[in-house]
């Protein structure tokens, strides 16, 4: 396996933009209900998008290596809105696709060794993408179980799909409807 094989033309911002129906939702939810917690994943939607944009965020100075330093992961205990988080998860998006484009040009099969919990690894950029780009489905799902337990008439009945072939699927669709 060759990793450039399946990410050459990968659409890193795609994947990560899955997100935005789960936080278009979560723009009607009350305070209570955005920090509600759930015994899943990181304990409350808010928590979780935040686990997601901060591991966006991680993975994106992980691939541009030094001089880059790795921010402090972001604080899910400090309570932001979902304006904020919105705003963050735009952010990382930007900069996720920005080191994707960097280390495309340097090589997907390029291995960068990192040391994580004092344990030493040899990655690939290419690797390192693939983890980033599907480290959020199951998150993502998380959300989704979340929003069905609020139990939110009109809501919790009509969540979106969420799936990357989806995702493609919708936005060739418009890119047709556009060009008609």
């Amino acid at each position: 396996f060759q990793a450039e094989d399946g990410i050459r033309d990968y659409k890193v911002t795609g994947v990560q933009t899955c997100a935005l129906p789960i936080l278009r939702i979560c723009r009607g939810l009350t305070s209570e209900q955005w920090h509600q917690p759930f015994a899943l994943g990181p304990g409350s939607l808010h928590n979780t998008l935040i686990h997601l944009v901060a591991a966006m965020r991680y993975w994106s100075d992980r691939l541009l290596g030094p001089p880059q330093p790795v921010r402090p992961f972001l604080d899910h205990t400090t309570q932001r809105s979902i304006d904020e988080v919105s705003r963050l998860h735009e952010d990382a998006v930007a900069e996720l696709a920005a080191a994707a484009a960097v280390v495309r040009t340097r090589g997907l099969d390029t291995e960068v060794s990192l040391t994580m919990g004092g344990v030493d690894y040899r990655f690939t950029h290419g690797a390192m993408l693939v983890h980033v780009t599907t480290h959020g489905m199951h998150h993502r799902a998380q959300c989704l179980n979340m929003l069905r337990h609020l139990n939110l008439p009109n809501l919790s009945d009509r969540l979106p799909d969420i799936d990357v072939l989806e995702w493609q699927h919708m936005s060739r669709l418009e890119i047709g409807r556009a060009h008609v």
